[in-house]
């Protein structure tokens, strides 16, 4: 799951200094958290949360690391006061996304909202907040569509997808130049919520571009309960790799179906979602094996960036989870107010943990490629 810790902490706190020169002298700051609490993204929804509940814990009270605002209590600029994240259920629903943020902005006047995980949620939501000139930090949902708008108070600080597919197919051309491999053929599966319509549409483009050959291309109801049918479609078009956008339940199922029809290609590719839900890996265990997906962090990481391990243990100790956290830093471009700085990786999950594969000279482990079938694990 892509949590990102020091985005949160960066960003939340430049708007709140930035935008909100009222909060000068209030104790406490509060801003509004948008997220799934219930129904099928939960689970995903509360690990949120939780990242934000340790960003407040950060910033509120003296800590003995290397991080931002880790060493003060509170913010020094005005007059040390905390930060509190507020949440909020979207239940993964837009219109009720919607209905949040205005319910926050009415209720608690926050200083800024953030959110939304999924795209079309954060559509509405941030809709919402522009019309109240609120600021709308997202450091999650990826349509790229969500920073082309023209909106004066949303800003993004993790990459979109056009950022993730692009280093997607340079990671596909890469390692067939390391392998000696040839990929020709490749099948486009998504779901059929904002945040998949929008990758499927990239996609298109970048393997029609690259010359790459589409065999099969399948958009899916989101939160589908049989996946027989287009599993067989994938089967029967059997291309070299799959670009696969879906959230967890999708995901989960997609693989049980897989494995059930006894067919895997060359490999299958995720863009995240429910691609890195801890849920995939304890629903489907080993069967998650060679899974690649786009992503902004891993814990290997760690080794070359000691600070990484230190917030990762923090989280772990609070919840039981690993947390994720982001790149060299936050810096917005004027004109869409997309960070610049956002940055993507390869990772392949292997040995209980997704470990980094792309780009190869950051790779802790040599990439499987092509990925063994059911039958040779």
């Amino acid at each position: 799951m892509s949590r990102i810790l020091k985005a949160i902490i960066l960003c939340s706190v430049a708007l709140v200094l930035l935008v909100s020169p009222a909060y000068s002298k209030v104790d406490v700051v509060k801003i509004g958290v948008i997220y799934p609490l219930t129904g099928t993204s939960a689970s995903t929804g509360n690990d949120y949360v939780a990242a934000y509940q340790l960003a407040a814990d950060i910033i509120n009270n003296v800590t003995n690391i290397d991080f931002p605002f880790a060493k003060t209590v509170g913010i020094p600029s005005l007059g040390n006061a905390k930060i509190e994240f507020v949440p909020a259920d979207s239940q993964g629903n837009a219109e009720v996304g919607k209905a949040e943020a205005e319910r926050l902005i009415t209720t608690i006047k926050p200083a800024a909202l953030m959110g939304c995980h999924h795209s079309a949620v954060t559509k509405t939501a941030s809709q919402a907040a522009e019309q109240y000139g609120i600021p709308f930090l997202c450091p999650d949902s990826t349509s790229p569509a969500l920073t082309e708008r023209g909106y004066e108070y949303f800003f993004r600080s993790g990459p979109t997808d056009n950022t993730f597919i692009e280093d997607a197919f340079q990671f596909i051309a890469d390692v067939d130049k390391a392998k000696g491999t040839k990929t020709q053929t490749v099948a486009l599966v998504s779901e059929d919520t904002e945040f998949g319509k929008n990758i499927l549409n990239v996609e298109k483009d970048l393997a029609n571009k690259l010359g790459y050959k589409i065999v099969e291309t399948i958009t899916f109801a989101n939160n589908s309960t049989n996946l027989s049918s287009e599993v067989l479609r994938l089967k029967q078009a059997n291309p070299d790799v799959i670009f696969m956008a879906a959230y967890t339940s999708d995901t989960i199922l997609f693989m049980k179906t897989f494995k059930e029809q006894r067919y895997y290609p060359r490999a299958i590719i995720g863009q995240r979602a429910g691609f890195i839900a801890p849920e995939l890996f304890q629903t489907i265990g080993k069967d998650a094996d060679y899974l690649f997906t786009t992503n902004v962090w891993a814990a290997d990481l760690g080794v070359a960036r000691p600070i990484v391990k230190t917030i990762n243990d923090m989280y772990k100790k609070k919840t039981g989870k690993d947390l994720i956290v982001p790149w060299e830093g936050v810096k917005f471009d004027q004109k869409t107010h997309q960070n610049m700085y956002g940055k993507t990786i390869i990772t392949q999950f292997s040995n209980g943990s997704y470990k980094t594969v792309w780009p190869l000279n950051l790779a802790s482990t040599p990439v499987v490629w092509p990925v063994p079938g059911w039958d040779k694990r």
